[in-house]
């Protein structure tokens, strides 16, 4: 995931919280650290947090609050959206080109959890969510088949082989994809765990190595099926 995306996927984070209620708007940037998504690594939200205020997406609040501990002055900077940031995201969501997949499954995602937030809760974690996979839904159908298409194109690629130092490396990553589409079509089902750490995460390294090759549209498919899959966990 390359740095601007993560800004994106933080302001996203953001937005929702916002809207929601959440510490009305206005989020100290240690809260920050604790609520960012899993993939965004936390020694980067300083810098994040940085290249949004400097885009004007995010603005410091002048009231920061300020206390002793342990004999130490201690400041706590506050973050919160600026009215560009608020259009910036509402931009992304009334078009139809998300520019990343994972923008699109975080503005989803975020919603629900956002909600659940304002309310005391919390969404469950990746790796305790399942999604059930009815295999007689052309849709379904659809999906499994553009990631089984990748990895056939795949395999036939030189370029795709040339990706990795070692060749054993290229065969192992197809077949964690093949291993978790084998298992959906085994038992139905599949945690969010796999679809985002296996599936989405391979797809996406595909797409962004190789952005013009045989099997583009299929990684297309593929994401946006994951995505949606996703969305009604």
């Amino acid at each position: 995931m390359t740095f601007s995306t993560m800004q994106d996927r933080l302001l996203v984070r953001l937005y929702h919280l916002t809207l929601n209620g959440v510490e009305s708007g206005r989020f100290r940037g240690e809260y920050i650290e604790h609520i960012i998504p899993d993939e965004i690594p936390e020694n980067l939200v300083k810098k994040l947090l940085e290249s949004l205020v400097d885009d004007e997406l995010v603005k410091r609040t002048a009231n920061s609050e300020a206390w002793t501990m342990d004999g130490h002055s201690v400041t706590a900077e506050f973050y919160e959206l600026t009215t560009r940031g608020l259009k910036y995201v509402d931009r992304l969501n009334d078009g139809d080109d998300w520019g990343q997949w994972d923008l699109k499954e975080s503005y989803e995602s975020d919603l629900i959890w956002a909600n659940s937030m304002a309310h005391g809760g919390e969404v469950a974690p990746a790796s305790d969510r399942f999604v059930s996979i009815d295999h007689n839904d052309p849709e379904n159908v659809q999906g499994i088949s553009a990631i089984e298409d990748v990895v056939s194109k795949a395999k036939e690629s030189n370029q795709f082989k040339e990706l990795f130092a070692d060749p054993e490396d290229a065969d192992f990553v197809l077949s964690e994809v093949e291993n978790t589409v084998e298992l959906i079509k085994d038992k139905g089902r599949a945690s969010v765990d796999a679809l985002k750490r296996v599936l989405i995460s391979r797809l996406e390294w595909i797409k962004e190595k190789m952005p013009d090759w045989a099997g583009s549209a299929s990684v297309g498919q593929a994401l946006q099926w994951i995505v949606e899959l996703i969305s009604k966990s």
